[in-house]
């Protein structure tokens, strides 16, 4: 008797995007900054971070990285304008999250 088997064909599981906490932080002047939370999500998300709403990109003053589940923003060293509220926001095909830290 002839035995067949077949293949079962699995989808990857696929979940909306979720941020961790981040949390307030008081900075000294001239001192690194480094804000970071977890991150995940199938698809990979996208992550895009904010200042007093106004979306942040990597510069000589401002590095952003993420892998290993987490994403983080250092600012190599901290100035009066780099007060106010930073928010880290994840986004893929099935939704959105986001946490923000004053």
């Amino acid at each position: 008797m002839p035995i067949n088997v077949l293949r079962k064909r699995v989808r990857p599981k696929t979940t909306k995007p979720f941020v961790g906490q981040l949390h307030p932080l008081d900075a000294v002047v001239g001192k690194p900054i480094v804000l970071e939370a977890k991150v995940t999500g199938n698809p990979q998300p996208k992550i895009e971070w904010f200042k007093n709403d106004n979306k942040l990109e990597s510069s000589p003053h401002v590095n952003l990285s993420e892998g290993d589940n987490k994403a983080v923003l250092t600012i190599e060293k901290a100035g009066l304008n780099d007060a106010g509220e930073y928010k880290l926001t994840a986004t893929n095909d099935l939704g959105e999250d986001s946490s923000s830290a004053p």
